[in-house]
């Protein structure tokens, strides 16, 4: 096994042990090589990120054009460093999560009308879907005295009394027909994450959900 001498540390390592450079091999091994590095950093620390920042202002298209494409080539990676990131602190996230949602609300809507401009086709099919599904499971008439009441209330899972929508308390997707009677209050935050559950697979999930995080911050 080749051997060569760091002329740091002064230890005999194998020769992969350090770089190469121009077919050569530095006279340093990786590890003082990375010590250096670290401790050039630290003392000069404001200079290098004035730096950056003057890069990265100048070059904000091609650095986003980068990042986009490595990302598009490496999404397994991205996605599951995203899910490690989740399970380490999901409270963190959720936070995060729906702080941005409420500073971004016109930008959300605008992706939203953007994305079903789109895709028109698809909306359109989803949407017949749904209309079959509901003249197979029935529809019937709902007023709109019952409507308002309904818009009014506030939702029966949170609370709250903003953006209230109406729910099929079984989802038309579960064979829940159009009526007054399997319809409810929820909010645009509770209605969506019940999506096609029935509400006491929802309120399992949920608990299931809570004690789960729990478990994970006792054990960080």
């Amino acid at each position: 096994m080749e051997t060569k001498t760091c002329t740091k540390c002064e230890t005999e390592k194998s020769v992969d042990a350090f770089y190469l450079n121009r077919g050569k091999y530095m006279v340093r091994c990786r590890e003082c090589v990375a010590i250096s590095r670290k401790d050039y950093y630290i003392k000069n620390k404001p200079e290098i990120a004035a730096k950056r920042a003057i890069y990265q202002a100048a070059h904000r298209k091609e650095q986003y054009a980068h990042t986009k494409a490595w990302r598009k080539r490496n999404a397994e990676k991205v996605k599951e460093s995203g899910r490690r990131q989740y399970a380490q602190n999901p409270e963190h996230h959720r936070k995060v999560k729906a702080a941005w949602a409420m500073a971004n609300v016109e930008k959300i809507k605008d992706f939203q009308e953007k994305y079903r401009l789109n895709h028109l086709p698809k909306m359109a099919e989803k949407s017949h879907k749904r209309r079959a599904k509901e003249r197979l499971n029935g529809i019937y008439q709902v007023s709109e005295k019952e409507l308002i009441k309904l818009y009014s209330s506030p939702c029966i899972a949170c609370g709250t009394t903003e953006r209230v929508t109406i729910d099929h308390i079984i989802p038309i997707a579960r064979g829940g027909a159009h009526s007054i009677g399997n319809l409810q209050p929820l909010c645009l935050k509770c209605n969506a994450s019940k999506n096609h559950r029935t509400m006491s697979e929802w309120k399992f999930q949920v608990l299931l959900k809570r004690d789960q995080d729990v478990a994970l911050r006792s054990c960080n």
